[in-house]
C-alpha cells in the first residue's frame, strides 16, 4: 500500500509539474501577443542606431545589409493602418524607436550604399538629420567643403579650400547644418521650420545660395518632372518654403 501511495503521489506531482509548465509557457507567449492578436515587438537592439547611422551605411561594405537585417522585425510598423498585419498601434513606442534609425534605409538606396556613391543631398537633408549620428555623418561628408560657406576661411585647414565653385554648389546642402541642432531635428514640423528659417535668413542677407543649398535635396518637389529622373520621394511639406 505504501508503495502504491508513493507511486500515485509521484504521478500526481508529475502531472502538476507539466500543467504548471504549460501554464507558464502559455503566459509567456501571451506577453508577446497583443489583445488583437498582433505580435508585440522586442525593443530595438542596442547597436541599431550605430549600425544604421548614415555614415556607416556609406562607409561599411555590409552596412546597408546589416541595418536591413536589424530592421526586419519592425517591417510591420510601416504597413498602413488598414492592413491587418500592421503592428504600429500595438507597438507604437517601439515602432518609433525602430523608425528613428531604420528610416535611413529609405534615404540611402541599397545600390548607392554598396557603391559608396551617395550624394550629400541624401545625407544632409532635413528629413534625414533626425539624430546625432545622422548630423555627425553629414558633418563628416561636409568637412572638406567648409570654406565654400565660410566668410573667413583663414582659420580652416588649407586642404579644405582646394575646391571649385561648381563643387561648392554640389555641396550646398551642407549649409543645412547651420540650422540643425547637434542632436538632430525632432519631427516634420521642425524640418519644415528649418527650411523656412534658412530661406528667410538668405533673403535678409541676400545669400540666395543658402536657400538654394538647403532646398536642393527637395528640388523634385518644386521643379518640373523633366528636371530629374524617377519619382519624387521627398516629404514635400518640409520644402514648402522653397517654392
Amino acid at each position: 500500500r505504501v508503495g502504491k501511495a508513493l507511486f500515485l503521489c509521484f504521478w500526481a506531482l508529475a502531472i502538476l509539474g507539466v500543467s504548471a509548465g504549460l501554464f507558464y509557457r502559455g503566459e509567456e507567449e501571451e506577453k508577446h501577443i497583443a489583445s488583437n492578436g498582433i505580435p508585440l515587438l522586442p525593443e530595438p537592439p542596442i547597436n541599431l542606431e550605430s549600425t544604421c547611422a548614415p555614415m556607416n551605411l556609406l562607409k561599411s561594405d555590409n552596412g546597408y545589409d546589416d541595418c536591413l537585417h536589424l530592421c526586419e522585425p519592425a517591417k510591420c510598423c510601416e504597413l498602413s493602418a488598414g492592413n491587418g498585419n500592421s503592428c504600429f498601434e500595438a507597438n507604437h513606442d517601439v515602432c518609433l524607436n525602430y523608425r528613428s534609425s531604420c528610416q535611413h534605409l529609405d534615404s540611402i538606396k541599397a545600390s548607392e550604399a554598396q557603391k559608396g556613391d551617395v550624394t550629400v543631398a541624401e545625407v544632409c537633408n532635413v528629413e534625414t538629420l533626425v539624430s546625432k549620428t545622422a548630423v555627425d555623418a553629414c558633418k563628416g561628408i561636409c568637412a572638406d567643403y567648409q570654406c565654400c560657406f565660410e566668410e573667413d576661411a583663414e582659420d580652416l585647414p588649407s586642404s579644405t579650400c582646394n575646391v571649385t565653385s561648381a563643387t561648392c554648389q554640389d555641396y550646398g546642402a551642407c549649409q543645412t547644418l547651420d540650422f540643425v541642432p547637434d542632436e538632430g531635428l525632432k519631427n516634420a514640423t521642425d524640418a519644415a521650420l528649418t527650411v523656412e528659417v534658412a530661406c528667410e535668413d538668405a533673403g535678409a542677407t541676400n545669400e540666395q545660395g543658402l536657400c538654394q543649398g538647403v532646398c536642393s535635396p527637395g528640388r523634385c518637389c518644386f521643379l518640373p518632372s523633366d528636371y530629374f529622373d524617377g519619382e519624387c520621394t521627398r516629404d514635400c511639406d518640409a520644402y514648402e518654403a522653397c517654392s
